[in-house]
């Protein structure tokens, strides 16, 4: 059995099953369950600052505008029970606190956010990642000592590792959940065993089931997202 000590918990746009995702609210619940990052995803605003939001658009009624047509107040303004927070106001929140997975959305984001990374100098507390190679690139030309980590999905497992040694990575990140009821069993001795030769790290995706957390925690993993981060944390130990 592999030690569980160095698996990171990494929060799922925070601890997104006790309080709204990608929120303040979210953040501090996961900061304060045990997680050592919190993922966010970062898209810009109209005005060129990065904000954390999932979807393309914002809203649930009626009109559903994209994010990068709004300003940074009004997307701020939009949602006052749960605010969408800017980039700039996790970070500093974030700063010797908790960790920071950035899952990059938008074009445009990655050199934006390390811009204000290098600002309050955080490069060794931030993970940059996307599903999008050219998002990876970006970081890695813009702020080439801060961690990078390529989003794959489960229709190529076979191009994960390339494509994390061509663009130089640190971490490879199968995002195979919806492949398998078991998904652990495909990150199998042949995917860990080139992973690790290739001086690659990995992470898992998003898993909140007990007996799936115990299972990557046993691989070795060196992080799992998880809605759940006080779950997480209880099995970790």
């Amino acid at each position: 059995m592999a030690s569980t000590e160095s698996t990171r918990i990494i929060a799922h746009r925070g601890a997104s099953i006790a309080e709204p995702e990608n929120t303040m609210r979210a953040f501090r619940a996961a900061a304060e369950q045990g997680a050592d990052m919190v993922e966010v995803d970062v898209r810009l605003s109209a005005d060129g600052h990065p904000v954390v939001h999932h979807k393309a658009e914002v809203g649930s009624n009626g009109a559903r505008p994209r994010v990068e047509s709004l300003d940074l107040a009004t997307l701020t303004a939009m949602c006052p029970e749960a605010p969408i927070p800017a980039l700039e106001e996790v970070l500093s929140w974030a700063q010797g606190r908790i960790g920071v997975y950035l899952d990059l959305k938008a074009r445009g984001a990655g050199g934006s956010a390390m811009g204000l990374v290098r600002d309050l100098e955080m490069t060794d507390e931030v993970i940059a990642g996307s599903f999008h190679p050219g998002f990876v690139a970006e970081v890695r030309a813009t702020a080439p000592t801060v961690a990078t980590s390529i989003l794959m999905g489960p229709q190529q497992p076979n191009l994960a590792l390339p494509l994390a040694t061509e663009l130089r990575t640190r971490y490879v990140h199968p995002c195979w959940e919806t492949a398998h009821p078991t998904p652990h069993k495909l990150l199998n001795a042949d995917f860990r065993h080139g992973a690790r030769a290739a001086g690659l790290g990995i992470i898992s995706w998003q898993e909140d089931r007990p007996e799936e957390l115990h299972a990557l925690l046993d691989l070795g993993v060196d992080g799992i997202c998880t809605n759940r981060p006080d779950r997480l944390a209880a099995l970790r130990g």
